[in-house]
């Protein structure tokens, strides 16, 4: 939306919330970069006794807020501003100028105006005295003469070096970061303001009664256009310099386009390049506005002048090796000068001169196979085509389809043509295969190094089009698992001849023989070869894709289980005997007097992960922690050698926690398994010492026997 559609939607009839709220989305995400910020304070909802029974029907308020801010509304007075702040009575009626009659002021007096969208007029002394009930008439006055002094719309303008430096430097409650003397950046002889005293630039004031500055802006009257009046940002007293620079036909915009004198100080004699260049403010301050112009270029052709380029400007004379310098706090600039003359090119196509700045311009093959540089849209428009895939040359993308054209298979400068494969190829331009990619009008196909993949057969093909196949005849002795790549056209071939699509491998499409050896099916019914794809069995044995299953750590082994499986329900018989055998084989490592409490220990590290550790109570009731770990909680330690961790059933686990979570009970269920492992492993442990001391007693007494047979 622009400015004058914005201003459009908000003068019509707003009665309503939903009407309020329907004008507010269409138009503020466009009003920051386009109408400066206006100071504003509602009232509390206790002062609004007129016009809110609540804080949903702060709208009206709002409304004449926008209004205001658009230009709707001509801008307030610093009187009517001190009325909204500092006067919750006052600042919900919202008192303005008045559009029809700028010597009075309009407000909403009620609730029923307010909805009603209806403002009535009085005098500013009126206004003042309903509100004001305790203020003497010799302090109304003065505030309506100050009313009145601000719509007068004078106001006076710094055109010198030594002006513009004094309004700067001197404007009482200046927030600016240039308003401090020239000493605060060192500066030796001119305060960095002094760039404006420039062909229509200015700086444009207000004064109080003692002549000291109150508000200020910079300006310029475009040389070249009387009718191009703009203002940046507003300082100091704001509406008051709106209200007049707008009725002199100033609008809020950036400098792009104007001349800023390019001033040097003694403070860098020893530098060429370096120049004063104060912070450049964007229209209403913002940074991001679209019609920001904070960068400048010092052209030759201009002398002691920068000029004043947008973002999108300044980008592209950097991206050509320009130097551009933008305004910053530091309140100086490094910038070398250039000449207009070698931002200029010569269209090939309509031998007509461009701007680096306007125009874009490309390499074209031309019918003759010469290259030249044409302008972009002009290219389009006579019939040359952008194609990555046939025009090598990284600056030769555009070209005309004709029987005479001839590809650009040569460096980006164009001082050779590679007209030989092999010369081609050493420069990373390869030709796809006629057999997949036909070369109409004789036309052939390049491609760069890493958009390409070679067949065994030495075909060349783009590195999308490629499937990976996996074949039983290339599998190895030790199993590593081979593959060819083929072009996708052999799809349908494939799956005659009994292959099958798997999942991607590496980004790639990939296809399996149905009968090899390492081809399994996931749960989800996909299928997935082992040793190249991750995939591993859950607890219940269902092969799954680990990147889409959980893992748990219990007992020092990883296992696995869907998403959605439900861990109350007892392991696979193989998991168990996985777990079983890991213990075993640990055990045989460790001290017997120590053996009961490592294993306690592991089974508890193993158990789920730092949010979800497992506390009980002193009491013994057991409940879960979330707020600790097992490293920073040793009462996990209980839970293993709790008897009745056997006998609790899965209720008996809900009802301990004290929440309606599965999850956490469950890895009390867990723990109950592992306790039972622990008692397995205990009882084996224990039947192979006690078949060990009957072995050796066996032995004993066999040895006893021998040696009574000897003696008798």
């Amino acid at each position: 939306m622009n400015k004058e559609q914005i201003k459009a939607a908000w003068a019509a009839p707003i009665r309503s919330l939903e009407e309020y709220r329907k004008v507010q989305r269409a138009t503020t995400n466009y009003i920051d970069s386009i109408f400066p910020h206006i100071p504003y304070s509602i009232p509390e909802s206790s002062s609004m006794v007129s016009l809110r029974g609540n804080d949903e029907d702060l709208w009206p308020v709002m409304r004449e807020y926008w209004r205001e801010r658009v230009g709707v509304y001509p801008p307030a007075t610093s009187v009517l501003e001190f009325l909204r702040s500092d006067f919750g009575m006052a600042g919900q009626y919202w008192p303005h100028v008045s559009v029809e009659d700028p010597t009075m002021v309009a407000y909403t007096p009620d609730r029923a105006c307010a909805v009603g969208d209806r403002q009535i007029k009085t005098t500013i002394g009126k206004f003042l005295r309903k509100f004001l009930l305790v203020v003497n008439d010799d302090v109304i006055g003065r505030l309506e003469a100050e009313h009145r002094a601000d719509m007068d719309p004078s106001f006076l303008v710094a055109r010198t070096v030594e002006e513009i430096e004094k309004v700067y430097t001197t404007m009482k409650g200046d927030t600016g970061c240039m308003r401090y003397e020239k000493d605060n950046w060192y500066f030796k002889d001119f305060h960095p303001s002094a760039v404006y005293c420039a062909p229509g630039m200015g700086v444009a004031y207000l004064v109080d009664g003692d002549g000291q500055p109150t508000a200020r802006s910079v300006i310029w009257d475009n040389p070249d256009d009387p009718t191009d009046k703009r203002y940046v940002r507003l300082y100091g007293n704001h509406n008051a310099l709106r209200r007049r620079l707008e009725g002199a036909g100033y609008v809020l915009g950036g400098l792009k386009g104007a001349k800023l004198a390019a001033v040097k100080d003694s403070r860098f004699n020893r530098e060429t390049n370096i120049w004063l260049m104060p912070y450049l403010d964007s229209p209403g301050g913002g940074t991001s506005s679209n019609q920001a112009a904070r960068y400048v270029v010092k052209w030759e052709e201009d002398g002691d002048f920068f000029t004043v380029i947008d973002e999108n400007q300044a980008n592209k004379l950097s991206r050509a090796g320009f130097g551009v310098g933008c305004g910053s706090t530091s309140a100086y600039i490094q910038v070398s000068t250039h000449s207009r003359a070698s931002m200029e090119w010569t269209c090939c196509l309509s031998g007509t001169v461009r701007n680096r700045l306007t125009s874009s311009g490309i390499d074209v093959m031309m019918p003759d196979g010469t290259v030249g540089k044409a302008d972009l849209n002009l290219a389009v428009e006579m019939g040359y085509v952008y194609d990555m895939h046939r025009v090598i040359n990284a600056e030769s993308r555009v070209y005309r389809v004709t029987s005479a054209t001839r590809v650009a298979l040569g460096v980006p400068n164009h001082t050779n043509i590679f007209n030989d494969k092999a010369t081609r190829e050493y420069h990373g331009l390869y030709e796809l295969s006629r057999t997949y990619y036909p070369a109409p009008e004789g036309l052939p196909q390049y491609v760069r190094r890493g958009m390409i993949l070679k067949l065994y057969d030495g075909e060349v093909i783009r590195s999308d089009d490629a499937v990976r196949v996996y074949r039983t005849d290339l599998v190895s002795s030790d199993g590593h698992i081979g593959y060819v790549n083929v072009h996708n056209s052999k799809v349908p071939e494939l799956r005659k001849g009994g292959f099958v699509n798997c999942a991607v491998v590496d980004g790639s499409t990939s296809m399996v023989e149905k009968n090899h050896p390492k081809l399994i099916s996931t749960g989800g019914g996909r299928k997935a070869i082992l040793g190249i794809h991750e995939v591993a069995q859950d607890l219940f044995g269902e092969y799954g894709f680990i990147s889409r299953m959980r893992q748990r750590g219990l007992l020092g082994v990883t296992v696995y289980h869907q998403n959605e499986a439900d861990l109350t329900q007892p392991p696979s018989v193989e998991v168990v005997q996985k777990l079983h055998a890991g213990i075993m084989n640990d055990l045989a490592n460790v001290n017997e007097n120590t053996r009961r409490n490592w294993l306690r220990g592991r089974v508890l590290r193993g158990l789920g992960s730092a949010d979800e550790s497992i506390v009980v109570g002193s009491s013994g009731a057991p409940r879960l922690n979330t707020e600790g770990s097992y490293g920073s909680n040793p009462l996990p330690m209980f839970i293993a050698g709790m008897d009745a961790v056997n006998t609790m059933s899965k209720d008996d686990f809900l009802a301990a926690s004290g929440i309606d979570n599965s999850a956490y009970p469950s890895i009390l269920m867990w723990a109950r398994c592992a306790r039972i492992l622990v008692d397995q492993v205990d009882a084996a442990v224990k039947a192979k010492k006690d078949a060990e001391i009957a072995a050796a007693e066996a032995n004993a007494t066999n040895a006893n026997d021998e040696r009574l047979a000897i003696a008798a």
